[in-house]
């Protein structure tokens, strides 16, 4: 905690979502009253109620995403949006982003192998690619 402009206390803290050094105003003149902010502050990101990364799931993930794909492209994309997803789904499971791996990813590219061609596995992989610049875009993951 330092004293900022104006003599309003500033605290700074590592932001988990993003592992970065991040300050906020604590909007306090007084020392004693921007330490009990900062003691509060660091109850509520213990808890969980302040700043936290955005816990998501891949059914979520679709949802939002095809609902995005809706409104940016074509009903036969949006096809292979929806049919590449559900394939992803039922082999990974609905697992948290978080814990994707390209394990993950390469044993999708190894199953769809054995049911289809490589060039339609080519084409589904670069629709997760899409899918996970989409997640990475929208901050769902880092």
């Amino acid at each position: 905690m330092s004293k900022g402009y104006k003599g309003i206390y500033d605290l700074y803290f590592v932001n988990p979502a993003t592992g970065k050094r991040t300050k906020t105003s604590t909007g306090k003149t007084s020392r004693s009253e921007a330490q009990r902010f900062s003691d509060e502050f660091q109850i509520d990101n213990v808890l969980g109620n302040s700043v936290r990364s955005r816990v998501i799931n891949l059914v979520q993930l679709q949802d939002d995403f095809l609902n995005y794909a809706k409104h940016n492209v074509s009903p036969n994309t949006q096809g292979i949006y929806k049919l590449t997803l559900r394939h992803f789904i039922s082999l990974t499971g609905n697992r948290s982003l978080a814990m994707l791996s390209i394990r993950d990813f390469e044993e999708y590219k190894s199953f769809r192998c054995e049911k289809v061609s490589k060039t339609t596995v080519n084409i589904e992989l670069r629709t997760l690619k899409t899918i996970m610049n989409y997640a990475v875009r929208f901050n769902y993951i880092k």
